[in-house]
Order: structure tokens, then C-alpha cells, then sequence
């Protein structure tokens, strides 16, 4: 970052992060806490905006989509997600962007948009027979020893 080369954070399957965005930011801030901040006496080494910054500006920057994505912008993809705010565990806020970051996981979105269409409305998926899959995943898993 010091050397402008755009840094990103990203998901690349289901290891540590569980492919959540939500949890791979909240462990890159404490690996570089723990990594560089407590060295250098500095608690706020990654300080949430920046670490938004990475997940989107620079992710759209370095999937060579910069222009199209990273902003709620005429012109830009509508690819975006809802949260549900209204939950114990995000309120009281100071600081929403800390909030975010800190406090939301996977589980509080609720909404998820690509390409402007609905793919998940109030967490029912609309794209995909769920229950189907599930059944099909079960059905495989006992035919092959996993259950």
C-alpha cells in the first residue's frame, strides 16, 4: 500500500473465512493487528475505512473493474447487499463503518443483488431450489459414508 500497488481482500473458498467476505476482513484485521500494530504500538493499524476501501474500491481495481464496480453510481453494475440493521448485536453504533466491520456476519444479510435482479429477497435464495439441493446433498452424503 505504502508503494500505491492496490491491495484486496477476497474469498477463494470455504478455509478459515467460511466464503465471507464479512469474516476474511475481521481476520486480516487482526493477523495485521497482531502483525504490524502491536510492534509498532499502533491500535488502529487497520482502520476500518481502509479496510473497506480493499474489499471494494481496490477489489473492483483489481478485477480490472474499475469504472463498473465499487460504487452505488448510474452506470456502475447494481450489484449490492442488504443488511438487517435491527438486531441487538449492531446497536449502539458511534461508528457504523466500525460497526460493520466488526459487528455483521454472514448471516445479517438479508438481501443480494446482481446485475440489478433479486437473487435473495428476506434470505429465501430465488434462484435456486434450496430444499432440492439440501435433499440431493444429503442423499450423496449417505450414499458415500459421510453420514
Amino acid at each position: 500500500m505504502d508503494h500505491h500497488i492496490p491491495a484486496g481482500i477476497g474469498t477463494d473458498g470455504a478455509a478459515h473465512g467460511g466464503l465471507s467476505l464479512w469474516n476474511e476482513m475481521k481476520i486480516f484485521r487482526s493477523v495485521m493487528s497482531l502483525r504490524h500494530g502491536v510492534q509498532k504500538h499502533i491500535p488502529n493499524i487497520m482502520p476500518s475505512k481502509r479496510i473497506f476501501d480493499m474489499t471494494i474500491t481496490n477489489g473492483a481495481q483489481i478485477l480490472n473493474e474499475q469504472g463498473s464496480l465499487g460504487k452505488i453510481k448510474a452506470g456502475y453494475k447494481a450489484d449490492l447487499i442488504g443488511i438487517n440493521i435491527n438486531q441487538p448485536h449492531l446497536y449502539p453504533s458511534g461508528n457504523w463503518q466500525n460497526t460493520l466491520l466488526e459487528s455483521v456476519n454472514a448471516n445479517d444479510v438479508t438481501e443480494m443483488i446482481i446485475g440489478g435482479k433479486f437473487i435473495m429477497r428476506n434470505r429465501e435464495v430465488l434462484t435456486l431450489d434450496q430444499e432440492r439441493i439440501m435433499f440431493e446433498a444429503r442423499k450423496w452424503s449417505e450414499e458415500n459414508g459421510f453420514i
